[in-house]
Parts: structure tokens; sequence; C-alpha cells
């Protein structure tokens, strides 16, 4: 006789299953983001450095910028590849900052302590 789908799930412990997320409260939780002033002001200053980063050099052409610099088309592009990745490490850098697991990290969670 087969078994209905998901009626395995209802006769194991919870612990079984756990995602591991239930521990964590709701502002530390990946990819959540709860509107708090800090959070408002810190989207708006992305979406701030985001609009000034593309209206310099974005959304003008590495030719008319190499014109106007006096350097190739290559370096243009070069440098506009450098500068998304500095932004982008830099956005990276600050959430790893933002992240907060106390004296130890995330791996230690369930480690026994003695005293």
């Amino acid at each position: 006789m087969s078994k209905a789908i998901g009626s395995e799930i209802e006769s194991k412990p919870a612990r079984v299953y756990d995602l591991g997320l239930t521990g964590l409260p709701l502002a530390e939780r990946k990819g959540i983001n709860l509107p708090t002033p800090e959070n408002l002001q810190r989207v708006a200053d992305d979406a701030a450095v985001k609009r000034f980063v593309e209206s310099k050099t974005a959304n003008v052409s590495p030719d008319v910028l190499g014109r106007s610099w006096g350097v190739s088309r290559e370096f243009v592009l070069f440098v506009q590849r450098l500068e998304a990745t500095v932004i982008e490490q830099g956005r990276e850098i600050e959430w790893l900052k933002s992240q907060s697991y106390g004296t130890t990290g995330p791996h230690m969670r369930d480690v026994e302590r003695r005293g």
C-alpha cells in the first residue's frame, strides 16, 4: 500500500526537519529587512549612491569619457569595472560588519560550553 505524500513528515519529531531559523530574531534572519528608521535610511543611502555613480559614468559611453579624460576606451572600461567592484565589495563589508554574532560565530551556536 502506498503512503500519502507528506504523511511521513507528521510522524517525525519537530527537530528532524527544523530549518534552524526559529532561533534567530526576525531582524537577523537573512533576506528579511524590517522597516526600521535605520534600515529605511540605509536603503535610501544605497539608492542615492547608486544613482550618483550611475549618473557619473555608467550612462556615459566609454568613447565619450575616453575623449574627455584623454585616455583610451579600454582604460575607461577597466575603470568602470573596477569602480563597480569596489562599490560591491564596500556593500558586502558593510553587511558583514552589521552582522552581530556576539563573541563567537554562528557555527558555534549549538556547541556545549563548559565552565
